[in-house]
């Protein structure tokens, strides 16, 4: 039973990797590439890679390990709700989608915004759900499906990388706890409640799964452009843009894949924490060695 309008919330990713939202995402992607190659900074691509491998390890060890799912997510258990309930998290979770990137601007000017645009990052979308009518666990966090055994094999094989980092000496080792919960707490939690738990279950319920999850993640790709201009060594902003849809935007196809196979935000949190980790520790020695 749903409202006017409002789509089918299965989720199946064979159907999901063959739709029309797939192939344009992909278009975009070639088109992003082409462009940053063709400007010659074809090596700002190299991130690229680990997004398209993550990528295939979730569709090829996620997916079968998270089989036996429920084909009814725990919001279709319930009375459907108005297209405006909808609609209010949605665009609370764009504003901040906007609002966090120009918080990081100011930063040195007054240092106390971008701590609280993060937090307002965490708690307004999340509220602004609640308050719309849903359900913590339509959110992410419910009990969740196979998410332990998720997260053992999303995290396990960078966190080895960890270990190689600070055995060559290349990082270390006292000060990983640091920027673990660096990352814990100013991008993972709040990113992933923010793209995942709130605006990827809104826009699949307005637009249907295969929608949102390319909707959401090319957000989450453009979300980062700012930031981008700085990892990538002053890249102008379209190139910082094309590159967010190649590295941020591809991550985001996978964690919301991760997200909706376990249907908690467990896994998705660890593997992004992990993640911006390995790669922000890892990213001065690849910065030296390629100028």
């Amino acid at each position: 039973m749903t409202i006017p309008g409002e789509r089918s919330t299965h989720f199946r990713h064979e159907r999901a990797a063959s739709s029309r939202a797939a192939w344009l995402y992909a278009a975009i992607f070639v088109a992003s590439a082409g462009f940053v190659a063709a400007g010659g900074r074809a090596i700002d691509l190299l991130p690229g890679f680990e997004a398209v491998i993550l990528l295939l390890v979730v569709g090829t060890v996620v997916v079968p390990l998270t089989a036996g799912a429920s084909d009814t997510p725990g919001w279709e258990t319930r009375a459907p709700t108005s297209a405006a309930r909808l609609w209010v998290p949605t665009v609370v979770g764009l504003a901040f989608a906007v609002i966090i990137p120009i918080a990081a601007q100011v930063r040195t000017a007054v240092p106390l915004v971008p701590p609280l645009a993060v937090l307002g990052q965490a708690t307004a979308p999340l509220a602004a759900a609640l308050a719309a009518g849903a359900r913590w666990r339509e959110l992410g966090f419910g009990p969740g499906h196979r998410t332990w055994q998720t997260s053992i094999v999303l995290v396990a094989p960078i966190a080895v990388g960890l270990v190689v980092l600070v055995d060559a000496g290349m990082v270390a080792g006292p000060t990983l706890p640091t920027v673990f919960l660096l990352y814990l707490f100013s991008a993972a939690i709040p990113e992933e409640v923010h793209f995942r738990g709130v605006l990827l279950t809104r826009l699949m319920r307005l637009w249907g799964p295969s929608w949102a999850i390319v909707a959401s993640s090319l957000l989450f790709g453009a979300y980062h452009a700012v930031a981008n201009v700085t990892y990538f060594n002053g890249a102008p902003v379209p190139f910082a843009l094309a590159l967010g849809v190649v590295v941020e935007g591809t991550l985001g196809l996978s964690f919301a894949i991760v997200f909706l196979r376990t249907r908690n935000l467990v896994a998705v949190v660890a593997l992004h924490t992990v993640l911006d980790t390995f790669n922000f520790t890892l990213l001065p020695h690849v910065q030296r060695f390629f100028m």
